[in-house]
């Protein structure tokens, strides 16, 4: 103990207190010193502990305000417990591949409490062309099959490039009411995050959906055929009550080491020199009671930046989830665009604004004659990728 009057006692230094007074003035500026510096250490220190407090709570937690979207605008979050048992306890995974935003949000969730499929088109902002065609053809005729379907235009944020045509979106957002957009930069190497974002929101807005499909947004759709395929899953006596993914099987397929291209991928960033098992990003369907356990597994595991690779092939294969494979799911871009072939097809890839009209002008015209047309998918009538 320290005396400033020759008795032995504790020496306080209270901030503006009298008792202060006759105290030596730079022991009392040491003083004030030494407090300001433990404060500067023990503040930040308290700050840790507390993120360290929020950041182990799980993501099935639903009474968590800071789990999920911690900037949300409106709506709630959903609960990811789910019908399917196989849940992925998650804590702090440092991945962040859940920090973001919606700026829009559909109008409307789904429009009953049994909803059949929600139909992700994943869209670049600039594509406006793109999603008017969609709407104008093969998403026209959704409704009228009387099945209940939510289809949602999933952006993220617009890059400097595109920055002006922000306004643009909100107008289509008002007017549409089917755009869901993220705060995160728009670009291909986001799509593992678009994807996340739409079905965060199908957990919450459809958490009773029996099919989500993510779509491209240059894929045609025979929307007849597609919900052909989505009933007889769901009333073929198999495991499919089960979570599964249905889509066009990809196997063996090999990292692009070509440097030059956008889908470039080193191969230090996988574990093996080919991928897992994946179905084609430009179409899939994944059952509804596999998303919440999906979501759950993305914030645990390490992103890559494939989004099919990623979402189908490794947490399918962490989630031991099922791949069903469709033929009709096609990827590649048809050497001829003959009517007749999108009868058959259930999706095909890589078609233009023009194009889209075309084929959905012929299919539609009373003189087409598919009698004499091949009832199968074949390398003559679907060609390679451009």
């Amino acid at each position: 103990m320290l005396s400033l009057t020759g008795v032995e006692r504790p020496l306080v230094f209270v901030m503006g207190s009298r008792q202060n007074a006759g105290a030596p003035q730079h022991l009392i500026r040491t003083l004030v010193l030494v407090n300001i510096i433990l404060a500067l250490y023990t503040i930040p220190a308290l700050l840790r502990n507390r993120s360290k407090e929020t950041n182990v709570n799980t993501i099935n937690d639903p009474n968590n305000p800071l789990i999920l979207n911690k900037r949300r605008t409106s709506g709630s979050e959903p609960s990811l417990n789910g019908t399917d048992s196989r849940q992925v306890p998650v804590e702090k995974t440092g991945t962040g591949i859940d920090e973001f935003f919606y700026l829009h949000q559909p109008k409307e969730g789904c429009f009953d409490d049994n909803p059949f499929l929600v139909l992700a088109v994943c869209s670049a902002v600039n594509h406006f062309d793109l999603r008017d065609a969609i709407r104008r053809t093969w998403a026209s005729v959704i409704q009228k099959h009387r099945i209940s379907t939510k289809i949602v235009f999933v952006l993220g944020a617009p890059s400097a490039e595109f920055a002006h045509l922000q306004p643009h979106v909100t107008r289509e957002s008002a007017l549409h009411g089917d755009v869901l957009q993220g705060d995160f930069k728009d670009s291909h190497v986001s799509l593992t995050t678009k994807t996340l974002s739409v079905i965060r929101w199908s957990l919450t807005s459809c958490p009773s959906v029996k099919f989500f499909m993510k779509v491209d947004d240059d894929v045609f759709i025979n929307v007849a055929n597609l919900i052909s395929v989505l009933l007889d899953v769901a009333t073929r006596d198999t495991d499919y009550s089960k979570p599964f993914m249905l889509g066009h099987v990809i196997r063996n397929a090999r990292p692009i080491s070509d440097r030059s291209s956008k889908w470039y991928t080193p191969t230090v960033m996988l574990r093996s020199d080919t991928y897992p098992d994946y179905l084609s990003g430009s179409a899939y369907v994944i059952s509804g009671n596999a998303l919440a356990s999906i979501y759950s597994a993305a914030l645990s595991l390490k992103p890559f930046w494939l989004e099919d690779v990623y979402i189908t092939g490794m947490i399918s294969r962490e989630l031991n989830i099922p791949l069903v494979h469709e033929e009709r799911f096609t990827f590649r871009k048809p050497e001829m665009f003959h009517p007749c072939l999108f009868r058959i097809l259930v999706t095909a890839h890589q078609i233009s604004v023009t194009e889209m009209h075309d084929i959905w002008r012929q299919l539609h015209s009373a003189d087409l004659d598919c009698s004499g047309y091949p009832k199968r998918i074949g390398e003559t009538h679907v060609g390679r990728t451009s």
